[in-house]
């Protein structure tokens, strides 16, 4: 599970959007295939956020040779994000981290981004320190952190259970050699009495 990408916009209309600030985690690929990956990357976030509803939430799935989805999230006063993230990324994390980082941004530049009308080479600490922290879900989340223990703990009773069941087969089957023994044993106690008997003065 990744995050390669952060990025947030200033969406004007279905053709407009401008990139308020962003920042790529793209270190698991080559360094000269980077730059091309960040472009399409950069391109595909642009899109998504374009066409992403004001006031919607949205995962897309750009095409299927690439392994990245889009999480977009377009407020409807037209402030946007998106994270680009590999289909395993849990999706609920990945829009929490999208409202964290608006808030942050709105927090640090105030109503100033409705006024720009261009694309800024914005990539804050924040934006870089949170994509490096939430490149694990289960750490950067408390609930999937919480859903990691229990399916661990799953597991470890599913195993419990399992070891149960295969003791109660071996129980199962010393309870019939108990109970074989117990009709041998009557079985001799019978011969036993029969062969006693015609010995009897």
């Amino acid at each position: 599970m990744k995050i390669v990408y952060v990025g947030l916009y200033r969406v004007v209309s279905e053709s407009e959007a401008w990139r308020l600030a962003a920042t790529s985690h793209l270190v698991d690929f080559g360094y000269f295939t980077r730059s091309t990956i960040a472009q399409h990357i950069q391109f595909a976030a642009r899109t998504c956020v374009r066409r992403t509803a004001a006031g919607c939430r949205q995962t897309i799935q750009l095409d299927e040779q690439t392994p990245f989805v889009a999480h977009a999230y377009v407020r409807s006063d037209g402030l946007a994000g998106v994270v680009m993230a590999d289909k395993e990324y849990p999706v609920r994390v990945a829009f929490t981290l999208l409202t964290k980082e608006m808030a942050a941004y709105e927090e640090r530049v105030g109503v100033n981004w409705k006024r720009m009308d261009a694309d800024q080479e914005n990539e804050p600490d924040f934006l870089k320190q949170d994509i490096l922290h939430y490149q694990d879900p289960r750490k950067a989340d408390k609930l999937t952190a919480i859903q990691t223990q229990l399916d661990e703990v799953k597991d470890v009773m599913h195993t419990n259970i399992e070891q149960l069941m295969q003791r109660g087969e071996t129980l199962d089957s010393l309870m019939d050699k108990s109970e074989d023994l117990n009709q041998a044993s009557v079985q001799f106690y019978k011969q036993a009495r029969k062969a006693n008997s015609c010995c009897k003065y």
